[in-house]
């Protein structure tokens, strides 16, 4: 399903508005689930001095369609890192995210894996450690995860439109 039929598109914004003015800083975005790579070509666009990296389980449909991207013109002004990652192995995940993220903090999270509630919750409890102090960390494609998530991670600020859920950390000014 395209994120215009969700009109995920508004709501990236909403939550990325704060982080646009560093849109010329480094920031470190991440997306499980990257299916094609459309998603990829947008965040490599839109920041394109930012460590952008996809983790997807089957990184072969990047591929096949990596050159119809860049024959578009993706990819032009920021490559993205990949690697394999399955999000229901809790530990081998781990350690993939401590690997090759090397310390570096992650400034915004997209997980667009495989929307069931046990692989956003790994995926969310593999993240948390990694995530910077002032972040955004998208859910997409499941009406659950509000419901799951937020209440044991007080914590947190949680917001919910739709189908994608959004996390982040109270922000001081």
């Amino acid at each position: 399903m395209s994120p215009f039929f969700h009109r995920y598109g508004v709501i990236y914004e909403e939550f990325l508005e704060s982080l646009l003015p560093r849109r010329e800083q480094s920031l470190t975005l991440v997306e499980v689930g990257i299916l094609n790579g459309s998603g990829l070509a947008i965040w490599c666009d839109l920041f394109p001095n930012a460590r952008v990296i996809g983790f997807d389980i089957d990184l072969r449909n990047f591929a096949a369609n990596r050159a119809e991207l860049e024959a578009a013109g993706a990819f032009s002004a920021n490559r993205p890192e990949l690697y394999e990652f399955d999000q229901l192995d809790l530990g081998r995940s781990a350690l993939i995210l401590k690997n090759v993220l090397g310390g570096t903090k992650v400034d915004v999270a997209i997980d667009d894996g495989c929307h069931s509630i046990e692989s956003i919750k790994t995926t969310f409890e593999n993240f948390m450690p990694h995530m910077a102090e002032r972040f955004v960390y998208f859910i997409e494609d499941n009406f659950d995860t509000y419901d799951v998530l937020a209440p044991v991670n007080r914590h947190l600020r949680w917001f919910q439109r739709g189908e994608m859920t959004v996390s982040t950390r109270p922000f001081r000014p």
